[in-house]
């Protein structure tokens, strides 16, 4: 499995929201989209909360795969490449570490150039439009 992960906020912190896509290991199929309001965060923080939920979603079914983000900070917090200094992340990515090590699932974390994850990016962007006209 392969999910495609993305968070945006308008201004920062400001208005968040969160997005993954995951694609079948063997098609290359989508076979899950998610995206959701998250309220007002930073946006390193929805970066690691999106990588977070797709982790889930990957344990949900019991898979194994990469777990791609076009945000190498939150890639490098989470594979320790880099100390988590601010708490949310910290809590996230102790979560993050956490989930792993009490399910049987084997994932790896990627960094990802922007253009190749515009579909994952498109979702939070819609998300956030629809929040801000909602209101």
């Amino acid at each position: 499995m392969k999910l495609y992960t993305d968070g945006a906020c308008s201004g920062n912190p400001g208005p968040a929201s969160i997005a993954y896509i995951a694609y079948d290991g063997k098609d290359n199929k989508i076979v899950c989209t998610h995206a959701e309001y998250v309220g007002e965060r930073t946006n390193n923080v929805a970066e690691i909360m999106a990588i977070f939920k797709a982790l889930c979603y990957m344990v949900s079914w019991s898979a194994q795969g990469v777990i791609f983000s076009d945000s190498l900070i939150a890639i490098d917090l989470i594979n320790k490449t880099k100390e988590v200094h601010d708490e949310t992340l910290k809590g996230f990515v102790d979560r993050i570490h956490e989930i792993i090590k009490g399910n049987e699932v084997t994932v790896g974390f990627r960094f990802t150039p922007r253009e190749n994850n515009t579909e994952a990016d498109a979702l939070c962007n819609k998300i956030i439009k629809e929040y801000r006209v909602g209101k």
